[in-house]
C-alpha cells in the first residue's frame, strides 16, 4: 500500500509538472510556505530524473511570501515610491512599535509596552491584510491603536523605513512590473498549491495574474485513538513512527500537533527517548536527532544562550538569587574545573536574601579566594567584568562590543568543547548580537537597561532550529503540513482545548469587525469552519492516517 500511495502522488504531481511545460503563458506555482515548495523542487527533480534528461531549469515555485519580496524588488528596481525605504525584519519592526508605543503622550503609564507593541504590530499587520475600515468605529482601545499607527507611519516616514504590512499594501495599491523575471510578470499563471484560503489583500494581489487552485488527494484509511493523557498519546505516536521506519524505511511519516509550540520541549523529550534513547546519558553529545522537528526553540531558552543573557544582566549591579545560581553551575561560564568549588560559594549565598549585588557577589568570590584558594579563575574573571560595567550612553552597536567583551571576560561559552547543538546556538547567539548591533539606524544611545531590553527582545524573537540530517519523520504544526503529502500522518493533540483552537481576538480591534471580516481566532465559529476544512484536508494527505486525543 506504501508503493501504491507513492504511485498516486506521482501521478498527481506528474500531471502538474507536465501542464508547467504545456501552457501558454509563464508559469508559477505559489505555496503557502517554504516547507511546502522545498518539496515540490526536490518532486520535481526527480520526475525530470526519470524522464533521463541531461539538465533542466529548477521549477518555479517559491512561497507566498518569497513572491512578495521578489515582486516588492522588481518594484524597488523601477524606481517606485518609497522604493528606497529599507524593509523591516519582524525584531526591527517590534522594536519600532515600542518606541513609538512608548512615546506616546497619551500612553498609559501602567502599560505594558512590550506586550502591547507585539499586540500593536499583529493588529496593524491583520488591518492591511483584511482592509479592515477602522474609521467606522470609535471604542477608546480603537482610537488609542489608530494613534499609535499614525505614529508608526510617521516614524517609518522620517526613518524611511517600511514594514512588511505596508510592502503588501503598496504593491496591491501600485503597478506591478517585473523588470527581466518573466516568471513573476503580470501576464504570468499562478498555480496555489496548497492554500485553505486568501487573505482579501492576497487575493488582490494573486487576481492581477490568471491563477487556479491546485490539490492532491490521496485515498486512504482513517483511524482515531483515544489515550489516557498527553504523555500516553505522545509516545504512542513515536513508537508508530519508529515501528513504521522499520518496516518502511522510504516512508514519508508526518506527526502533526496543533498547539506545538506549547509541547515543543514534551515532543522532543519523548521521542528522543523513543529514537535516540542513549541521550539519557549524561556525558553524550547532543547532535541533531533521528526526526526533523519544525518548531524552532526560542534562542534565550538554549541553555548556553541563557547563560549568556544572565552574565549580562550582571551589568544591572543586583541579580537574584536564583539566577546567581544559575550562573555559578553553569559550564558555559569560565573554567568547568572549578564548577565543583563555585557550587561551595554558590551555597555560602543561599541566606535569607532574594537579591545578590554585584558587588557582594565579588567580596564572597574573593573571600573563598583568598581564605580557601577556591575559584580563583572565576574571582579574576568576575573582578574584569564589574570594571567593565558601565553608566554611559552608547549607540546599540558599541553595547554590542562590549556585551561581546564582557562575555570573553566571563570566559563564555567555558573552556571545554561545544557538542554540535551548542555549537550551532553559539553561531546563532554571534548572529543575533549583530542583528542587534544593526540597530542604530532606530535607535540613538540608549543607556545599559534599554540596551539589555532591547537585546533581550532581539533573542526572544529568533527562533533556534538545529541544522539537522534529512528525516522521513517530520513533527510539523498544522500550517506547516497543510498541503503536504505523506505516506503515513498522525494527527494528535485533538482534544477539545487544541482542536478547533479557542478564539483569541486581537483586543486593539473591534471584536464585531474582527467577526464580520472572518478574521483568523476571531470567533468560535470562524475556528470550527477552520478546523473543519484542515481536518478534511488532512484525510486526504497520506495513505494512513491516524487522529488521536487524550481523555485527560
Amino acid at each position: 500500500m506504501p508503493a501504491m500511495n507513492t504511485l498516486a502522488i506521482e501521478q498527481q504531481l506528474d500531471s502538474l509538472f507536465d501542464r508547467l511545460g504545456s501552457h501558454e503563458q509563464p508559469t508559477l506555482v505559489l505555496t503557502p510556505n517554504r516547507r511546502l515548495s522545498r518539496y515540490l523542487r526536490s518532486q520535481f527533480n526527480l520526475f525530470k530524473q526519470r524522464d533521463n534528461q541531461g539538465a533542466w531549469p529548477s521549477l518555479p515555485c517559491v512561497s507566498y511570501q518569497g513572491w512578495l519580496q521578489q515582486q516588492w524588488q522588481s518594484w524597488v528596481l523601477l524606481g517606485n515610491p518609497q522604493g528606497d525605504h529599507m524593509p523591516l525584519d519582524s525584531v526591527q519592526e517590534l522594536i519600532c512599535w515600542q518606541q513609538v508605543i512608548a512615546e506616546h503622550p497619551d500612553t498609559p503609564e501602567l502599560l505594558n509596552v512590550p506586550a502591547t507593541a507585539r499586540l500593536a504590530m499583529q493588529a496593524y499587520q491583520l488591518v492591511e491584510e483584511f482592509k479592515l475600515p477602522l474609521a467606522e468605529h470609535d471604542s477608546l482601545n480603537t482610537q488609542m491603536f489608530q494613534q499609535w499607527c499614525l505614529g508608526f507611519q510617521e516614524f517609518c516616514q522620517r526613518q524611511q523605513l517600511i514594514s512588511q504590512a505596508d510592502q503588501g499594501r503598496l504593491l496591491a495599491q501600485g503597478k506591478l512590473h517585473s523588470g527581466n523575471q518573466k516568471e513573476f510578470s503580470a501576464d504570468t499563471h499562478l498555480i496555489l498549491f496548497g492554500f485553505d484560503e486568501l487573505t482579501p489583500l492576497q487575493r488582490s494581489l494573486v487576481e492581477r495574474n490568471s491563477y487556479e487552485f491546485f490539490d492532491l488527494n490521496i485515498p486512504g484509511d482513517v483511524t482515531r485513538y483515544e489515550f489516557a493523557d498527553i504523555g500516553q498519546e505522545i509516545l504512542s505516536a513515536a513508537q508508530w513512527a519508529q515501528n513504521t521506519l522499520r518496516q518502511n524505511p522510504q516512508s514519508r511519516i508526518g506527526i502533526v500537533v496543533p498547539q506545538l509550540a506549547q509541547q515543543r520541549d514534551r515532543l522532543e523529550r519523548m521521542f528522543t527517548q523513543v529514537f535516540e534513547p542513549q541521550y539519557i546519558l549524561p556525558q553524550q553529545p547532543q547532535h541533531a536527532n533521528g526526526f526533523n522537528l519544525s518548531a524552532g526553540q526560542p534562542l534565550d531558552q538554549v541553555p548556553v544562550v541563557a547563560t549568556a543573557m544572565t552574565a549580562l544582566a550582571l551589568n544591572r549591579q543586583r541579580l537574584d538569587v536564583d539566577a546567581i545560581s544559575r550562573l555559578l553551575c553553569s559550564p558555559f561560564i569560565g573554567s568547568v574545573d572549578e564548577i565543583g568549588e563555585r557550587a561551595l560559594l554558590d551555597l555560602t549565598l543561599k541566606d535569607h536574601e532574594f537579591e545578590l549585588s554585584l558587588l557582594r557577589l565579588v567580596h564572597e568570590a574573593g573571600k573563598l579566594n583568598d581564605e580557601f584558594d577556591r575559584c580563583p579563575d572565576f574571582f579574576q574573571r568576575l573582578k574584569s567584568f564589574q570594571q567593565s560595567v558601565t553608566g554611559s550612553w552608547q549607540l546599540p552597536s558599541q553595547w554590542a562590543q562590549l556585551f561581546n567583551q564582557q562575555l570573553k571576560l566571563l570566559g563564555w561559552p567555558g573552556n571545554r568543547p561545544l557538542d554540535t547543538l551548542e555549537y550551532q546556538q553559539v553561531q546563532v547567539w554571534r548572529e543575533t548580537l549583530h542583528k542587534f548591533a544593526a540597530l542604530d539606524h532606530l535607535l540613538d544611545e540608549i543607556d545599559l537597561a534599554d540596551a539589555l531590553n532591547h537585546l533581550r527582545t532581539t533573542v526572544a524573537k529568533v527562533s533556534f532550529q538545529a541544522q539537522t540530517k534529512t528525516s522521513p519523520v517530520q513533527i510539523l504544526g498544522v500550517l506547516e503540513a497543510a498541503g503536504m503529502p505523506f505516506d503515513y500522518l498522525w494527527v494528535m493533540n485533538l482534544d477539545d482545548e487544541n482542536w478547533p483552537p479557542t478564539a483569541n481576538p486581537n483586543p486593539l480591534l473591534p471584536i464585531d469587525l474582527q467577526i464580520a471580516h472572518q478574521l483568523p481566532q476571531s470567533s468560535a465559529e470562524r475556528e470550527l469552519a477552520y478546523a473543519q476544512r484542515l481536518t478534511k484536508r488532512f484525510q486526504i494527505s497520506a495513505h494512513e492516517v491516524v487522529f488521536s486525543h487524550a481523555r485527560l
